[in-house]
């Protein structure tokens, strides 16, 4: 199998496209068919990627004829939508229009590859799939690659694309990120996550990338963030107390990472956001999953039988909330945005670990550990906040990973300083 460097897939596209999709259709074919049809539910013909290659070569720039892989619930003329479930390709017609995120990068030359598997719906965490298979590690065969967008990370992580696409709705970028040992960013609901892409909670769902190293994930933050000047600098809120079970492995990394950034700990602060992003996680179950529901509506009784039983139960309760449910996580949504305001006003980005743990395997995910990550991930999806993923890698090839949660409108110059020091 070949592995070739961002700039080589470059160089290659250049000089043999045709080299270059077999390049990444063999790389493709050496993997394992289980962990194959877990992870790639499409790819062009070969004739497609060579041409793909060629016309992203000609654009040029520093993302012509480089391949990268898309989730599998942003839409592609003329290739299904599976968006990870058994059924939907049978009650949803075959997209008839490119999702924005895929037309951005193509006219800029980048090389869509194929599309890759997900926790059906985007309502999990774990990277299981019961009709496709559960997507491992890229590099450690008892571990899960983490989700929802599994293949998305586990194609970066196994070397096979530079870069790729997925979305963030409650953590699902933040977590293969720190699980798999990449950077990632999520961004902030709108267009790129809401035009041509399936959704799971519309008003929560961010779109976001995955690279290995981050010099790459600059350059995707140039292209769809705009190359505006870097921040002068960066003041960092350290909130990792937030995690009381934390492993003393990465507690060690994280502080380490914390330290050369020259970030600071705030005792007043954590004790903010300790009182205002309790009970984050039950109010974005409330939220998400009324959200959930409105889209499965039409499918949800019908199609029982053909849904993950556990995420059935998850969109289900989407129903069945109380008033007084419906009240508290409003209200909370609103404490949460406030809290980070506040937190803001005085700091460019706010430290908080992503998992307690590095790279778990399947026994581990269970609702209770859920629970226990969406404490970590939902303040800032409830805060509708972009956060950028920082991978923790330890020394058994395990990780885990911090994410800086940032403003919105600073959010550009304040990543792009964080990544040029990295």
């Amino acid at each position: 199998m070949t592995i070739h460097t961002w700039q080589q897939w470059r160089e290659l596209a250049a000089t043999n496209p045709q080299r270059a999709a077999d390049d990444f259709r063999q790389a493709v074919a050496a993997l394992p068919e289980p962990v194959r049809r877990a992870v790639f539910m499409w790819m062009p013909e070969r004739d497609a990627l060579t041409e793909a290659f060629a016309r992203g070569a000609l654009i040029g720039g520093p993302l012509g004829g480089v391949p990268y892989v898309l989730k599998d619930l942003f839409d592609v003329v003329g290739a299904p939508t599976t968006a990870g479930s058994g059924f939907l390709t049978e009650v949803r017609p075959t997209p008839q229009m490119n999702a924005k995120v895929a037309e951005v990068l193509a006219a800029q030359g980048a090389v869509l590859s194929g599309k890759v598997s997900m926790v059906e719906f985007a309502y999990g965490m774990s990277g299981e799939n019961l009709w496709f298979g559960d997507v491992p590690h890229p590099r450690i065969p008892t571990a899960l690659a983490g989700g929802s967008s599994s293949g998305s990370a586990f194609a970066v992580g196994r070397g096979l694309t530079p870069f790729s696409i997925g979305t963030d709705t409650a953590g699902s970028m933040r977590v293969p990120a720190a699980y798999c040992g990449l950077y990632a960013w999520r961004d902030i609901p709108g267009p790129l996550s809401q035009e041509g892409c399936f959704p799971l909670a519309s008003s929560f769902d961010t779109t976001g990338w995955f690279t290995q190293t981050a010099e790459e994930l600059l350059v995707l933050n140039d292209l769809f963030l705009g190359q505006g000047p870097a921040a002068d600098c960066v003041r960092i809120l350290d909130l990792t107390d937030l995690s009381a079970g934390l492993t003393p492995e990465l507690r060690e990394a994280g502080n380490a990472w914390l330290a050369r950034k020259e970030a600071t700990a705030n005792a007043e602060a954590l004790a903010l956001a300790q009182r205002h992003f309790a009970d984050a996680a039950r109010a974005y179950n409330v939220l998400g999953s009324r959200e959930a529901y409105v889209t499965h509506a039409p499918w949800l009784d019908e199609y029982r039988a053909r849904y993950d039983p556990i995420v059935w139960g998850r969109i289900d309760r989407g129903r069945r909330w109380s008033k007084a449910d419906i009240t508290f996580a409003t209200a909370k949504q609103a404490e949460v945005k406030e809290a980070w305001s506040l937190l803001l006003a005085d700091y460019d980005a706010i430290a908080l670990p992503i998992t307690p743990i590095p790279s778990p395997g399947k026994a581990v995910m269970t609702e209770d550990y859920r629970s226990e990550l969406l404490s970590l991930t939902a303040p800032a999806s409830l805060g509708h906040c972009p956060a950028l993923t920082i991978p923790l890698c330890l020394s058994d090839g395990t990780s885990g990973g911090l994410q800086l949660v940032m403003a919105n409108d600073t959010r550009q110059a304040v990543a792009k300083t964080l990544l040029a020091t990295d």
